[in-house]
């Protein structure tokens, strides 16, 4: 596990996360239907809302709700396509070995690659999935130090991931709304368990 200096890390990655979001809504919205007329070949983009339980056990939830997107491709029925989620995380206090107060935040962000097989039927498409790409967390802990001053210091730890799941999606002409759930595994962060994470889906395909 590394761990680097969290404010420069965290910035970067939420202003990523956000320009992602902005492009695939934007894409959605001035992209004709008629431009990716090709043939077998769809164009999926989506909103994802939602959030996970803790990959580690003793602290905050860094998978506290999460806002992220995705966009991929159906070729015969096989899906790939990218994903990214940020996940504002949560907090607590407790006390440290000296009985002072300390607050510790956490949160995470995610930034992969998923591939799956949808199974239609009828207007319901189930898809098995895996994704598989860069995690972070980010933690911060702050106390009070004197009357006016607080010390506070970050961290954060990076692994690959991996997310084994289903995606559930209904359509509504080009309109697609569903929900997945996955497990997701960071196995380079110490004491790490498999998270399950659930995301709510609204989004189009062309």
């Amino acid at each position: 596990m590394r761990f680097s200096s969290v404010p420069g890390t965290l910035f970067s990655m939420k202003s990523v996360l956000k320009v992602l979001v902005a492009a695939l809504a934007v894409g959605a919205v001035w992209i004709p239907r008629e431009a990716f007329a090709l043939g077998p070949v769809d164009l999926e983009i989506a909103a994802q809302v939602g959030g996970g339980t803790s990959t580690v056990g003793g602290g905050p939830n860094a998978l506290g709700l999460g806002l992220g997107g995705r966009a991929g491709i159906d070729v015969f029925g096989f899906y790939a396509g990218v994903a990214a989620m940020y996940y504002i995380g949560d907090g607590g206090t407790g006390s440290d070995p000296n009985g002072n107060l300390v607050h510790t935040y956490a949160s995470s962000s995610l930034v992969g690659l998923e591939g799956g097989y949808n199974i239609g039927l009828s207007m319901l498409t189930l898809r098995p999935q895996l994704g598989l790409g860069y995690y972070n967390e980010a933690i911060s802990t702050s106390s009070p130090q004197g009357i006016t001053m607080t010390s506070v210091t970050g961290q954060n730890s990076s692994s690959i991931y991996v997310e084994p799941g289903v995606t559930g999606l209904l359509s509504f002409g080009m309109w697609i709304v569903g929900a997945d759930v996955g497990l997701l595994w960071v196995p380079a962060v110490d004491n790490s368990n498999a998270a399950v994470v659930v995301h709510g889906q609204f989004g189009i395909k062309l």
